[in-house]
């Protein structure tokens, strides 16, 4: 491969015949992949681009290779999941060729951060060629509007649906695309924005039809983005889907994935959830016929249900169901089946599954040759069956979860355990975090007695796990802290515990001391400096919300600061916005210093890091789209206060845009309506020993323009109301007004 990529030159070098030799000898393209893919390392990604070698020596991007780029952890573990995913891009993608009709799908069944960095890559290369296409003759882009301009003189037709293509741009871009360089947003207003208010019309009418009618349901290709639109509009004029099948709801439930507007999917899909809901109570017939098939739909059935969780009798059903074929389940399908189960299913019902499903496990053997494609992938799906079943009771599943992971690599561990942990987890109580985390700390001593593993990931996973005992609130904490200092004797690890068991008896001892409130340090400060700490983060906290209050009432307009023309900014650059903004108003105090990505603990980088003197604050920001919304101040934050510097000080910072921008589905299911229930809600989520030292603040970046508009509307219409109500004064008769005043 470094011959076919040039890093390596020489007309018959030994090295050449050597991997010609080597390269003839294989001829399949899974066993060639798969080798290239376990001597891939950092070096070689420095030196070349990985995709470029691949198509040198003739191998074809395909479902199957593109899978199992994807599930190398060997790769991932050596360059990076951002690496992978840019990789597999560039090797499926070719300019000025559509993306290819397997691609997307894999990269959505596939779980972890390559398959997203993978999915980021295909939009922009969707965007570029988008943006090349509209300055070359023939683009799309061009098209559209002439044909356009041809359907506004057609409006009859396209009402009857007669007009090849309008229905289906017109569905297209109420849902949420952008055909045309520069319009934005969806629903009724994008309509009418691109295609005029008499074309717009025709259009909605057109789709209502549809939907009346029944029309484009049992046809492939336009018919998805055809049938969620008429659907939604069907739901904007303010009818439901009582009357509907349970297939045809079905139909539109799977159609949604063709929205781009997040608030018109959530909305159709809460909808249908509910209507399927009903209609399996009234007559399971239909949903029975769909378990038998075990088809595609089925399976989509059950992603649906576990991206809408309830206590339901379909969300119950569907579990019993699924599970009497655990065989059948793997990777993100059978998470999303216990997932469900969590809320669906009784622990004495699930005892005797578990133990058969483990038993069969260990029956099967190790099955650890990391030379066979998808050995990694069984032992993720035994991994994840044992660490369901010992969150649900820890006492009798422990031994069949340390074995699961004895016979786990690192990086699959890392994938299905430690991301995220312990916020994602399964059942979730403090019982039996303790517990697992207890089994998973022995655990990594036994694996990583020099502190070494999983791609540098093994100091902040094993750091989290180690918070996740210290920062319990379950009784005899200290005693197993000092047990899992007797379990670390002899290895490295035994001074990160003791570190911690003394951090945990200075919280205990904190508890009892009040800390400083901002009003009371802006006192201090007016003579000196933040003598501690503490000081320190109610300082950045008290200008932190003084931005806050000037954001939304400023005449100068301060939240665009973080806009980016009509669209929010990157995590990033909002997060530069809201340095400078630090860095000018904490000059006024004193010499501080605000670094955004700064090194800290760990070998991680902080978003930002605010510092005077040996005093720091770590503060973690994120938008509210963002997938680690819910355990960011719980997770990453707390491994940037691990430095003595920061006395376990932090603080949370959330970018909240409105609805321009979705908000991340809490552990609970619940997304808030406004910056305050989201606040209240991350602090609900801090156990008392990290209240006291974490702070949450979001800040309101929405527009407010957009605001006062919806505010002065609705004022007018509440004025407009209490006027039309108020009583009318009685006219005067001619008689009575000639009266003489008196009489």
């Amino acid at each position: 491969m470094m011959v076919a990529t040039g890093v390596i030159t020489g007309a018959e070098s030994t090295f050449k015949k050597a991997a010609g030799e080597w390269l003839i000898a294989r001829s399949a393209s899974e066993e060639v992949l798969h080798a290239l893919l376990l001597i891939a390392d950092q070096e070689v990604a420095d030196s070349g681009s990985l995709a470029l070698g691949l198509r040198a020596l003739g191998l074809k991007p395909s479902e199957t290779l593109v899978r199992l780029m994807l599930n190398s952890d060997p790769l991932i573990s050596s360059v990076g999941s951002a690496y992978v995913g840019r990789q597999v891009g560039n090797w499926a993608l070719e300019r000025g060729e559509p993306v290819p009709a397997w691609l997307i799908p894999v990269l959505h069944e596939s779980p972890g951060a390559a398959a997203d960095a993978a999915l980021q890559y295909v939009r922009l290369h969707v965007e570029e060629e988008s943006e090349r296409q509209a300055h070359q003759r023939d683009s799309i882009e061009q098209w559209l509007v002439r044909q356009i301009a041809e359907w506004q003189l057609q409006l009859p037709s396209v009402v009857a649906g007669k007009v090849d293509g309008a229905l289906y741009w017109g569905a297209e871009v109420y849902c949420g695309s952008r055909p045309i360089t520069g319009r934005h947003g969806s629903g009724i207003e994008a309509l009418q924005e691109v295609f005029g208010e008499p074309l717009a019309q025709s259009i909605l009418e057109g789709l209502a039809r549809v939907w009346s009618k029944g029309e484009y349901e049992d046809e492939r290709g336009a018919s998805g983005a055809i049938t969620a639109a008429s659907a939604s509009i069907h739901l904007a004029d303010g009818q439901d889907f009582s009357a509907e099948s349970a297939g045809r709801i079905l139909k539109v439930l799977f159609a949604t994935v063709t929205m781009r507007d997040a608030y018109l999917k959530e909305r159709l899909e809460s909808c249908c959830i509910d209507q399927l809901i009903r209609s399996f109570i009234d007559d399971p017939a239909y949903f029975c016929q769909l378990a038998h098939k075990r088809d595609a739909n089925w399976n989509a059935l059950l992603y649906k249900l576990r991206e809408h969780p309830a206590r339901s009798a379909l969300h119950a059903w569907a579990v019993q169901v699924a599970l009497e074929q655990p065989d059948t389940l793997s990777g993100s399908l059978l998470d999303s089946v216990l997932r469900l189960a969590e809320t669906n299913a009784e622990a004495p019902e699930l005892t005797p599954l578990l133990t058969d499903v483990l038993s069969h496990w260990s029956n099967k053997g190790d099955g650890t040759d990391a030379l066979v494609t998808g050995s990694d992938l069984r032992c993720a799906d035994r991994l994840r069956w044992a660490y369901f079943a010992v969150c649900l009771q820890s006492d009798v599943f422990s031994n069949d979860f340390v074995h699961a992971l004895d016979e786990a690599e690192d990086a699959v561990i890392h994938r299905v355990i430690f991301d995220g942990y312990p916020n994602c987890s399964y059942w979730q109580t403090p019982t039996s975090t303790l517990a697992v985390s207890r089994l998973l700390l022995q655990f990594l001593f036994q694996r990583t007695p020099l502190m070494q593993g999983h791609f540098e990931r093994v100091w902040p996973d094993t750091v989290k796990v180690l918070k996740a005992v210290s920062l319990s609130d379950e009784p005899g904490v200290e005693t197993i802290l000092l047990d899992l200092l007797t379990d670390a004797e002899g290895t490295r690890w035994v001074d990160t515990i003791r570190h911690e068991l003394e951090l945990y008896r200075r919280d205990v001892r904190s508890q009892t001391q009040k800390l400083l409130s901002p009003p009371d340090l802006a006192k201090v400060l007016s003579g000196r400096g933040p003598i501690n700490v503490q000081d320190l983060k109610a300082l950045v906290l008290l200008i932190l919300e003084e931005v806050a209050a000037e954001l939304q009432p400023s005449p100068h307009n301060l939240w665009r600061l973080f806009w980016d023309n009509n669209k929010p900014k990157v995590e990033n650059d909002c997060r530069d916005v809201l340095a400078g903004k630090l860095r000018d108003k904490l000059g006024f105090f004193g010499s501080f210093e605000v670094s955004p990505e700064a090194a800290s603990s760990g070998g991680t980088r902080a978003d930002l890091l605010v510092t005077h003197g040996p005093l720091t604050v770590p503060v973690e920001a994120k938008r509210t789209s963002h997938t680690h919304l819910w355990y960011g101040h719980s997770g990453q934050l707390q491994t940037y206060t691990l430095a003595s510097s920061t006395e376990g000080q932090g603080i949370y910072v959330i970018f909240w845009f409105g609805k321009a921008l979705s908000v991340t589905q809490s552990p609970a299911g619940i997304k808030p309506e406004n910056p305050e229930a989201l606040k209240m809600a991350l602090e609900g989520l801090l156990p008392a020993e990290l209240a006291a030292t974490t702070s949450v603040l979001v800040l309101d970046v929405s527009n407010a323009a957009q605001a006062a508009k919806v505010r002065k509307n609705r004022e007018f219409d509440k004025a407009k109301a209490a006027k039309s109500r108020a009583p009318k004064k009685p006219k005067k008769t001619k008689d009575a007004a000639e009266l003489p005043h008196g009489k």
